[in-house]
């Protein structure tokens, strides 16, 4: 699917280093750096492949996921928010409804190291159906040889989050977990410093 992706004919050149793909329903954006190939959904904003280059592609993503609107995509790091698992009310999507709503590209950037994107979901009638507070939600990402994701939330609620990331994992009976303390910890560094994922969720209130 990854190879797939990076194959697909270009819709838009946006720099030298990124452009705008379309496979099935979906809008992607393409990274083709001297340092890092990635891409990303808009739908959900949603990292599907990071590889920096001289090593194996670091995320799993499934040859089976359907690129429908409105459809979750299994693999990749998909954004669960503003709830993680199932939904306290019934008939509500598990894991909230931002992985599966259409985000904008509101910044990017690239130096000799990497690029740097942030993504954005404002709450709107869509968001509405689900949820009934007003936010705006950012998803920052900076990839080159390393991977560093930020989610940051603004407005007055509570929720539970997750960036819910699938790894390639060449021998299932081997990966281990160092240096992460997932109890106290907003940060989760992955165990493999050769990977070298970084994760932060920060949730701002708005100050009346």
């Amino acid at each position: 699917m990854i190879n797939k992706i990076f194959a697909l004919p270009v819709i838009e050149q946006l720099t030298p280093v990124l452009s705008r793909r379309q496979l099935d329903d979906l809008d992607l954006i393409v990274v083709d750096h001297p340092q890092v190939k990635a891409s990303f959904a808009l739908q959900g904003a949603h990292l599907l492949s990071w590889k920096p280059i001289g090593e194996e592609e670091v995320l799993w993503l499934s040859n089976n996921t359907p690129f429908k609107t409105g459809v979750a995509l299994r693999g990749g790091v998909p954004i669960c928010w503003p709830w993680f698992g199932p939904a306290a009310q019934q008939g509500l999507p598990s894991h909230g409804f931002a992985r599966n709503l259409p985000w904008a590209l509101k910044a990017h950037n690239e130096d000799d190291n990497g690029v740097m994107l942030t993504f954005e979901l404002q709450s709107s009638e869509a968001t509405r159906k689900y949820w009934p507070h007003d936010f705006t939600l950012l998803a920052r990402f900076k990839v080159g040889k390393t991977c560093e994701i930020e989610l940051e939330a603004h407005g007055e609620f509570a929720t539970t989050s997750a960036l819910h990331s699938y790894f390639n994992v060449g021998d299932i009976t081997s990966p281990t977990l160092r240096s992460a303390d997932l109890a106290t910890s907003p940060t989760l560094r992955s165990a493999d410093s050769a990977i070298g994922l970084l994760i932060k969720l920060t949730t701002l209130k708005k100050v009346s």
